[in-house]
């Protein structure tokens, strides 16, 4: 590479150093790195529903899952609100990345899926590349707050099933040697 090339911040390859739009993937490139949204299409911003899905499903996880008895299955219910959660964070930041010049919004969507306490507040630090606002604070806020959320209802579970059963061998002692 020569002095008069430089690699794009967004996908790495090389473009001439006085380039602002990458010609390889479309990336508007500044000298801090980011993109600026006056010089070219008006920038996605999906910060409502990226910060909005988490709390709602905390707010689900606390205000109803908690109040369901065990045969309502309150850990599949939660269950399932945490694997939306995570999938509908992780195809909303991979549309927002798409759409604002990120090349690579399949890698955004599997490493929130796979590592979602680590890349969800990561992508919304991210996001200041497009010119949008940095929720990392945010982020890593909501995702203390979700993932508590799910430990305390999968713990609130084992707890009740443990002392069910508990119960449950109790009383067949009770029924098998009755006390006179």
């Amino acid at each position: 590479m020569s002095e008069e090339n430089k690699n794009c911040p967004f996908c790495g390859e090389e473009i001439l150093s006085i380039a602002i739009k990458c010609k390889h993937c479309g990336s508007g490139i500044t000298n801090d790195v980011t993109v600026d949204c006056s010089t070219k299409k008006k920038c996605v911003d999906y910060e409502l529903f990226l910060l909005a899905i988490p709390s709602i499903a905390s707010l689900l996880i606390f205000l109803w899952v908690a109040s369901l008895n065990l045969l309502q299955s309150p850990g599949d219910k939660a269950m399932l609100i945490a694997v939306i959660t995570v999938v509908g964070t992780a195809i909303v930041a991979s549309i927002e990345a798409s759409k604002n010049g990120n090349n690579k919004p399949v890698t955004w969507f599997f490493l929130i899926v796979l590592f979602w306490a680590l890349f969800y507040p990561l992508y919304l630090f991210k996001r200041k590349n497009f010119g949008l606002a940095n929720h990392l604070v945010s982020g890593v806020a909501l995702a203390i707050i979700f993932i508590s959320s799910c430990l305390y209802i999968n713990s609130a579970v084992a707890d009740k099933t443990a002392h069910l059963q508990s119960d449950i061998e109790q009383m067949k002692q009770d029924f098998v040697n009755p006390r006179r």
